[in-house]
């Protein structure tokens, strides 16, 4: 929260945790249909305050849910046994990480090994979104849910050579991240083309008046 604020000459092409997350509860909660809700979240960190902060109100105001447990974390953290117990105690349908992905995954892998029952799903913000998650968590990462700005399935102008180039330069598969990423440069370079100058204000009004710009992300103002 507050990016964009910072400056007159910031832009961002990234839904914010503010309007993802409260879609990411209400659909979640029409389809798994949970009640009790724990939240684990990092407090020594802006991103996971802020989501943290999306997630509760997003909780609160949901009839039928109610957060059983609270409890935080820090960044470089890497043993949670006392959290989890906490959580295990509190016996919720759900689990709330708002965390950065490393001490996500690692909380994953330790709710597996205290043998958390499957049924119990991680739902996740932003940080969900990269692919370190499930190849530092494995298959403790199975079932782990978020909201996402892309997906590689997405059948928008351009996505599924992007994904085969990638893949041809990298050898992986791109995440939320790098489409974010590549979509940037298109935006800039279609503002560009419409300044009548090449300065940092031309520009800057070119960004601002972007509309209806179609995109791997979809169609972008």
């Amino acid at each position: 929260p507050g990016i964009t604020e910072m400056g007159n000459f910031i832009f961002r092409n990234c839904l914010p945790e503010t309007v993802v997350i409260p879609n990411t509860i209400r659909v979640t909660h029409e389809k798994l249909g949970y009640s009790k809700v724990s939240i684990i979240y990092g407090n020594d960190d802006p991103y996971t305050v802020g989501a943290y902060e999306s997630f509760r109100t997003a909780l609160e105001n949901t009839p039928g849910i109610t957060i059983v447990s609270t409890d935080t974390v820090h960044k470089g953290d890497n043993k949670f046994t006392d959290q989890l117990n906490r959580v295990k105690a509190a016996n919720p349908d759900v689990i709330v990480l708002a965390v950065l992905v490393n001490e996500a995954s690692r909380i994953m892998v330790q709710a597996k090994n205290l043998e958390f029952p499957d049924s119990i799903r991680f739902i996740g913000g932003n940080s969900f979104n990269t692919s370190k998650l499930w190849q530092q968590a494995g298959t403790a990462a199975q079932g782990a849910i978020c909201g996402s700005a892309w997906i590689h399935t997405e059948n928008t102008p351009g996505n599924t050579q992007f994904i085969d180039d990638y893949v041809s330069h990298y050898g992986s598969t791109p995440d939320q991240f790098a489409a974010q990423a590549y979509a940037s440069i298109y935006i800039i370079a279609d503002a560009l083309k419409r300044s009548s100058v090449i300065s940092s204000d031309t520009l800057r009004a070119s960004l601002a008046n972007t509309s209806n710009l179609e995109t791997i992300l979809g169609t972008f103002s």
